[in-house]
């Protein structure tokens, strides 16, 4: 913390700045007194809220700084307090210190330019403190799940007409059109990871009035225009610079219903910190503390009732889903599956003790361990699967897996372990296969630090193979590799932290629908 408020006392001007950095460095040494007598005291409501906490980032600069601060606008203690375990990146932060960068013009090299997975990568893992809170909660394990992202005040002075449309957002210019255009290409990115929430904080205004008028049309357009056609629910906005325009300016959850209200005419910063000084107030950031918390649990809950179950990194592993939960009827189709798949033993975590050492399934003893995860948030996703015992590459059954996906939807097979296993004396892993279109074969790894899974993958595709023959699929560990969504691509499966596998199906905009069957998944030397 003391090299962030010496990189902002050489990076910023002004004799205001200054003694207010020079103020929050001699304040810091105390808190760090603090923070270090206090550190480890711990009670049973400590930790009941520990175990129940959701996992949030807040990426920002100065008034995110002091939006959280204890003795400022106390953010992160109400965080805490509602059952968030708050971390945050500040200057320096992150590879090539990404966490200089903030403005709107920088999101995309956050998001979705090429080196965005490693920033990714490393920002879900984030839990250092980085700003003068104090958490009494310990790291509940897992991902950060909210990501928070503000840029500051000087974002709102922004170049154009209030009623410019969006441009490309590729332009590099601090204007109403490409700042739209920005946020515009974040979407994409933020539609492929469902099992996120992103919220949009807008940048605080300033006291200059000249682009005023254009700060509040661009973030009423966030507010109200931006997510217009954007129907999942992973993504918000809280409007700090409405809160802080005026002492009756709100953006929150009033009586159950989303409130945002403001004056007109007055678009300039409201709470000022001194004479001069564009930083909001600790009056003001208190204001936008309660309005935010409101607005974020509201986000959260809506969030939580749409979020689909994917195995990501970030999750814990739910209990296994009864396979007779997965014959759901459709609009076009109902999948149908055999009453041989009320195994007994569904339900049960159980590993089946295979028939030779190399042998992770062949099916011989029934179907304990499999279970199905889909897309809940698209209606007519399903996924069946069964012991077929009539069309199988050897033995007694195969697993018949029979799916239909609307558009951009997905479903998934798998089996978990129930403990990590160390399979690195073996090169790769096989399996035979009949039919189907294209899909994925999932690797999960134990996650380093936390209790998820880490996902590796390999794509198959259907005209590699005969339809109606059984083919034999071989695959070295070094060709499963982590999905762009995920983190790095250029990392490989790690034999020794096995957690699993599974058959991943997706759709894209014409939908999919078939039938798979497995057979004889094993290991190979």
């Amino acid at each position: 913390m003391l090299r962030i408020l010496l990189f902002r006392l050489t990076h910023k001007s002004g004799e205001v700045e200054v003694k207010k950095i020079i103020r929050e460095i001699m304040s810091m040494w105390a808190l760090v007194l603090y923070f270090g007598l206090s550190f480890g005291v711990g009670t049973a409501e400590s930790a009941d809220r520990q175990k129940n906490s959701v996992k949030l980032i807040f990426i920002h600069h100065s008034c995110g700084e002091n939006w959280l601060a204890d003795e400022n606008g106390g953010l992160a203690h109400e965080l805490e307090k509602n059952h968030y375990f708050v971390s945050d990146s500040n200057y320096g932060w992150g590879m090539d210190s990404i966490g200089d960068r903030t403005d709107i013009i920088n999101w995309p090299e956050w998001f979705v330019e090429e080196g965005s997975p490693k920033i990714l990568n490393a920002l879900y893992r984030e839990t250092g403190v980085h700003s003068p809170y104090r958490r009494k909660i310990g790291d509940p394990g897992g991902e950060n799940e909210i990501i928070m992202f503000k840029s500051c005040f000087p974002n709102s002075n922004l170049e154009g007409d209030p009623k410019d449309l969006p441009s490309s957002g590729m332009d590099g210019e601090q204007t109403i059109a490409n700042s739209k255009g920005v946020y515009n290409r974040l979407l994409k990115y933020f539609a492929s990871r469902p099992d996120k929430l992103f919220i949009a904080v807008t940048a605080p205004p300033v006291t200059d009035s000249r682009c005023a008028k254009n700060a509040r049309a661009f973030n009423l357009w966030l507010v109200h225009d931006w997510l217009r056609n954007y129907p999942p629910k992973n993504v918000a906005v809280f409007d700090l610079f409405n809160v802080l325009t005026g002492k009756d300016n709100h953006h929150r959850v009033k009586n159950g219903k989303i409130e945002h209200v403001y004056s007109t005419g007055r678009n300039t910063l409201y709470y000022p910190a001194g004479s001069g000084d564009d930083h909001p107030s600790a009056e003001g950031n208190r204001k936008a503390t309660v309005d935010f918390i409101s607005l974020l649990n509201h986000y959260h809950g809506e969030w939580r009732a749409s979020k689909p179950e994917p195995l990501r990194t970030s999750q814990s592993l739910p209990e296994p889903h009864n396979r007779r939960d997965a014959r759901e009827k459709t609009p076009e189709k109902k999948v149908v599956v055999p009453e041989v798949a009320t195994d007994k033993n569904i339900g049960k975590k159980y590993d089946h003790t295979p028939a030779a050492d190399n042998m992770i399934d062949d099916f011989e003893e029934g179907l304990t361990g499999w279970e199905v995860f889909k897309d809940d948030s698209k209606s007519g996703t399903s996924l069946g699967f069964a012991l077929n015992k009539s069309d199988k590459a050897g033995g007694t059954g195969s697993l018949s897996i029979q799916y239909h996906l609307p558009p951009q939807s997905w479903a998934t097979c798998a089996k978990v372990f129930s403990e990590s296993r160390s399979l690195k004396s073996w090169n790769g892993i096989s399996f035979k296969v009949k039919g189907g279109g294209d899909f994925h074969v999932f690797l999960y790894e134990k996650e380093q630090n936390g209790d998820g899974l880490l996902i590796f993958e390999r794509k198959l595709r259907h005209v590699d193979r005969k339809p109606d023959v059984w083919t034999e699929i071989r695959t070295p560990w070094k060709e499963f590799r982590q999905p762009e969504w995920q983190g790095d691509p250029s990392v490989t499966f790690k034999p020794e932290e096995a957690k699993g596998l599974a058959f991943h199906f997706t759709s894209t905009t014409e939908g999919e629908k078939g039938e798979v069957h497995i057979d004889d998944v094993m290991l190979f030397k």
